[in-house]
């Protein structure tokens, strides 16, 4: 670890040049605050993002299953639910494409950026657009069944709790989400009502994690929050230095996120405790994957990081090309993850090597989602691929 001068004036030397040229999605983000006139359907996997599927994953490359073209880049990690994937473009639409052919199901118009993940629930499925709004569709026609007009762009991807809640001894729904307006909402999910809002002093554009009642999220406000599900009250707060932009994964009573400090954190769940942290060379923008007893990241001094789950002490690392930019992906022992170069990269995670890596027209920010053996993922260059 450095000491508290280095590690200003490492903050100091790479705010400046990086904030706004962190990924794509970075710059969705500038574009948005100054604008020109496995489990069914969950971000990361379930319901903590851990970010492993418990799936056969391609041990080698044979090539392009299919590919489906857009009109936008791809930011939007694809979703997957009963024969159909899900995701968005920054062309306005959200899309649904058969699984096995790529071949299009519906699409959804929002007439703005789509960078928002769905969630499939229920048949119904959920994602937020910059045009302010979280939609529910359902998810076999792509038929709108409500709507929901928040205060700002909503990039984060809505969430809802794996277990049933009650409040006294009604059952208690709703889906969360964050906005650019600072804002974490809890919407009921059968009718798009809001149930409440927490404020933050900063735009919100990471998805929140759920666990023990709470949700778990970071603010561009340096604070990583915890809140009640139901009340939507504040149980702790916990500062960094600066935003937080990565989506946080859970795991063994610890929550992991990354911040733009160079930092990688582990807070205790109960009370935001600081349990560890982990400096890289660069800022953390990549949403952590937990396997075993290691947590993995991205950062964009272009390095892979393997760190241990309970002390945070280095473990090893993976030198890659370029900047690291999808949130890494876990199948079968072989992590996944995407480059700014266009290059989806699979490493071994017991050999530490480069197993292969396939190359498209533009940067890939869209994490890869993988089932029986084929890996999904989006580029900038406009197209979902599946490839095996």
């Amino acid at each position: 670890m450095q000491n508290v001068a280095d590690k200003k004036n490492c903050i100091k030397r790479k705010m400046a040049l990086k904030v706004f040229t962190l990924l794509p999605t970075a710059y969705l983000i500038l574009s948005i605050i100054y604008p020109a006139p496995l489990r069914s359907g969950d971000f990361r996997g379930n319901d903590k993002h851990s970010g492993v599927y418990q799936t056969k994953g391609p041990r080698q490359i044979k090539g392009v299953k299919w590919k489906f073209k857009t009109e936008g880049s791809i930011t939007s990690s694809p979703t997957i639910f009963d024969n159909t994937i899900y995701f968005g473009s920054h062309d306005g639409n959200l899309y649904a494409l058969d699984l096995e052919t790529g071949d299009e199901k519906w699409r959804f118009p929002t007439y703005d950026v789509v960078s928002s993940t769905p969630l499939v629930k229920d048949n119904m499925v959920y994602f937020g657009s910059g045009n302010w709004k979280l939609y529910a569709l359902d998810a076999t026609t792509g038929d709108e069944r409500w709507k929901f007009k928040s205060d700002g762009k909503i990039l984060s991807s809505p969430v809802i709790h794996d277990k049933a809640l009650y409040q006294g001894n009604a059952k208690y729904d709703a889906i969360y989400f964050g906005a650019l307006d600072g804002s974490i909402y809890a919407i009921k999910s059968e009718t798009g009502t809001e149930r409440w809002r927490f404020s933050t002093d900063h735009s919100i554009s990471c998805t929140p994690a759920v666990a023990e009642g709470c949700i778990y999220f970071g603010s561009w406000d340096n604070h990583f929050y915890a809140v009640d599900l139901i009340s939507g009250s504040e149980k702790w707060k916990f500062e960094t230095e600066h935003w937080i932009t990565s989506s946080p994964a859970i795991e063994d009573s610890k929550v992991f996120f990354g911040s733009l400090d160079c930092n990688l954190y582990a807070l205790n769940l109960e009370n935001g405790d600081l349990i560890w942290k982990f400096q890289a060379g660069d800022q953390v923008n990549s949403s952590p994957t937990i396997f075993g007893d290691l947590v993995y990241f991205g950062c964009m001094d272009k390095k892979l990081y393997a760190v241990d789950i309970k002390t945070g002490r280095f473990r090893w690392s993976f030198q890659a090309s370029d900047q690291i930019e999808s949130s890494p992906s876990i199948a079968d022992r072989i992590i996944y993850f995407g480059l700014a170069d266009g290059h989806l990269i699979a490493v071994s995670l017991n050999s530490r090597a480069e197993m292969w890596s396939f190359q498209v027209e533009a940067g890939i920010s869209s994490s890869p989602i993988i089932s029986d053996g084929v890996l999904y993922f989006g580029s900038n260059d406009g197209y979902l691929y599946a490839v095996h």
